[in-house]
């Protein structure tokens, strides 16, 4: 099936649709970044343990 389409409209057709979810993913992975940052700024610690990055995740995940 993608060897035809490949066939009757070229390669890079396989790329259409990237534009509109790279275009939709951005905002909230730069949320999710951002709030992570922010809580990590807020409460400082010398070493991050892995808990502390999950709940920050988590934390992160919701707001968006």
């Amino acid at each position: 099936m993608i060897a035809v389409t490949v066939k009757d409209e070229g390669f890079l057709v396989t790329y259409s649709g990237v534009t509109p979810t790279v275009m939709g993913s951005l905002p909230y992975k730069g949320i999710k970044f951002g709030t992570v940052g922010f809580l990590e700024q807020c409460f400082p610690v010398e070493q991050a343990t892995p808990m502390r990055k999950m709940i920050f995740r988590g934390i992160g995940r919701n707001i968006v």
